[in-house]
């Protein structure tokens, strides 16, 4: 397979002119417990040491003006208005499962990430694996454990 060159200074150069062009985007940076996976960060971290607190850190390091938006927030609709733009920055359920998307998409949000049908298909690793195999991509091999699956490798080893 051939892999171009990678010219790092070209996009450290793009990325440095969007930055000075979209300083003034304004960035709702949707986040929160809603999903179990989240519950977990956000009960046991501050928010300075999750993945959200620092995203938001470095957004407003780069200069944008960037507000957290619980995904638990009554009247998420309105309370997303304000913004250019959203930044997910959620987990499993409600966050990368396509959930949010659709209603991002509803509302005629843009949004950061994949889009509605790429998160629905990559939430679920095996529908996703039999995919990406059917379409010709390599993976690695893989199979499916189940709780018998895990009971019957005990039995035989040991």
């Amino acid at each position: 397979m051939y892999l171009p060159s990678y010219d790092f200074e070209k996009d450290n150069k793009a990325l440095w002119n969007l930055r000075k062009k979209n300083k003034k985007l304004r960035i709702a940076l949707l986040c929160g417990p809603k999903s179990r996976e989240d519950a977990v960060y956000w009960s046991s971290f501050p928010f300075e040491q999750t993945s959200s607190g620092f995203v938001h850190q470095n957004l407003k390091q780069l200069g944008f003006d960037v507000r957290v938006v619980k995904n638990t927030a009554k009247n998420l609709e309105k309370r997303l208005q304000w913004a250019d733009v959203v930044f997910l920055n959620g987990h499993g359920e409600f966050g990368e499962d396509g959930t949010i998307q659709g209603f991002l998409e509803y509302i005629a949000k843009p949004y950061t990430g994949p889009g509605i049908y790429a998160s629905c298909l990559g939430i679920d690793k095996v529908r996703f694996k039999k995919f990406i195999s059917r379409i010709g991509l390599s993976t690695p091999d893989w199979v499916i454990l189940r709780e018998t699956s895990l009971r019957e490798i005990r039995d035989a080893v040991g």
